[in-house]
């Protein structure tokens, strides 16, 4: 029996605790495992090991993999780890905006051949610009205290929490 993309979605939300979910920081949402993985000094399957050096979160990229260079191939095929730089980007909404394509195009690319990915990208519409007024925050409800701080090297900058109650995704 073959299910849609939209039932899924609701299978996982009535179901709960759905192996390969994690639990999401607002209510109403759930958040993948592999998303919440991928942020901490954990091994992705035998694609190559996020060190505390190298690690992906939004607090901080590796510079090579946001300017669209993950990783570095030797002649054998092997990953190898660069040497990597770290940008803060979860307070600088200029330079998330700048590195997201390269930052998912790369991540969408573990573990695959990217000659046989077809390109969509000229599809995707451009989104409008945020208001000059508008700050990185949390949602209403959450603060630093609700930040899984994933490596202590690299401290979570300090932001407002958006007034109102607490946030929750609309059930569909």
């Amino acid at each position: 029996m073959r299910i849609s993309h939209t039932e899924w979605l609701i299978l996982i939300f009535s179901q709960g605790g759905i192996q390969g979910t994690v639990e999401s920081p607002l209510k109403g949402e759930f958040r993948l495992q592999s998303d919440h993985l991928v942020c901490f000094e954990l091994p992705l399957p035998e694609i190559y090991y996020i060190s505390k050096h190298i690690y992906f979160s939004w607090l901080a990229i590796p510079e090579r993999l946001a300017n669209g260079n993950p990783l570095a191939v030797s002649s054998a095929g092997s990953y190898r780890r660069p040497e990597l730089t770290v940008i803060n980007i979860a307070a600088d909404q200029a330079k998330l905006q700048n590195r997201f394509q390269f930052i998912f195009e790369a991540m969408g690319q573990i573990g695959t051949d990217p000659t046989t990915l077809i390109d969509c990208s000229e599809v995707l519409p451009v989104p409008p610009p945020l208001p000059a007024s508008s700050i990185p925050h949390f949602p209403a409800g959450k603060t630093n205290n609700d930040v899984e701080q994933a490596c202590a090297e690299t401290p979570f900058p300090t932001l407002p929490t958006q007034p109102g109650p607490q946030t929750a995704v609309p059930q569909v």
